[in-house]
């Protein structure tokens, strides 16, 4: 747990693991807050802050930013395929 100092109260963390075809690529087991959404794990470890032309699943499923995260999720995340077949 980590301490949320402005309310003295202590903020539940869980893990989730976060798979990112985005450069190099990474994978990896993250601690975030309880209550953390999909936005807030990707700007923390990623530092995105716009999602748009990326595809966000969380356990397989197409999910928003807001989708609010829970232990033991798995969150992909990867760019739209541009272009088509020649």
């Amino acid at each position: 747990m980590v301490n949320d100092f402005s309310t003295g109260n202590d903020v539940p963390q869980i893990q989730v693991t976060l798979i990112a075809t985005i450069n190099s690529g990474s994978a990896g087991e993250v601690t975030v807050d309880s209550g953390s959404t999909v936005g807030d794990l990707l700007d923390s470890a990623l530092g995105l802050t716009n999602l748009q032309g990326y595809v966000t699943r969380v356990n397989g499923e197409t999910e928003f930013s807001s989708y609010i995260l829970k232990a033991g999720d798995r969150v992909t995340i990867a760019p739209m395929k541009q272009g088509g077949n020649k």
